[in-house]
């Protein structure tokens, strides 16, 4: 999905458009890395946010259809401690 620019930019808007601090990101051809500290909503809010975001920016810029992202994702926290 990802292979050239034109295709990623909606994503890394819908980064820069979350309700979290994004520390680090690495857009592949096919998923998301991404290194982020929340603020005031939760993970799956922000999450959900960010997907919904990329994916109406996605369809509408590139004419794309289906599904961008699959159900859920897959979270490792990464604790001061």
């Amino acid at each position: 999905m990802f292979n050239d620019w034109p295709a990623g930019r909606p994503v890394l808007n819908a980064l820069r458009a979350a309700d979290a601090h994004t520390l680090a990101y690495c857009l592949m051809p096919d998923h998301l890395h991404w290194l982020l500290e929340l603020k005031e909503h939760s993970l799956a809010t922000v999450v959900g946010q960010m997907k919904g975001r990329s994916s109406r920016a996605y369809r509408a810029g590139l004419a794309g259809n289906g599904h961008l992202w699959q159900r859920g994702y897959y979270d490792h926290a990464i604790r001061r401690e």
